[in-house]
């Protein structure tokens, strides 16, 4: 196997792992506190965009309980959630039309499901 191969293999070991599975979890139970606290706050962090995150809440809720599961994940659903909830232009922080964080937190879902396929 090329260097390169192994490197992404290690990769996507560690993104599926328990570890990384817990963090995204967190960080999606984290933007369902933040998004229902009404509080104002001063922070420096993007906040999320509470009306998305609050009728996005069951895919969120039931991504938490798919991540603290046993059954196994792929490298390219993590990839997916780790990228909604880091990046700052994402549909979690800044959607661009109703319903597009619902529909990019779906499609992670979808792709954290193992194919039932050899590749």
């Amino acid at each position: 196997m090329p260097r390169g191969s192994d490197a992404l293999a290690l990769r996507a070991r560690r993104i599926t792992g328990r570890r990384s599975r817990a963090s995204v979890a967190y960080g999606l139970a984290r933007v369902l506190r933040t998004a229902s606290d009404t509080r104002a706050r001063f922070t420096a962090a993007v906040p999320p965009h509470r009306r998305e995150v609050l009728v996005a809440r069951p895919v969120i809720d039931a991504l938490g309980h798919r991540l603290h599961g046993a059954e196994p994940v792929t490298a390219r659903g993590m990839a997916m959630l780790t990228e909604l909830l880091s990046e700052p232009t994402s549909p979690l922080y800044r959607p661009d039309e109703p319903g597009a964080l619902g529909s990019r937190l779906r499609a992670a879902a979808a792709a954290l499901e193992p194919s039932n396929r050899w590749e």
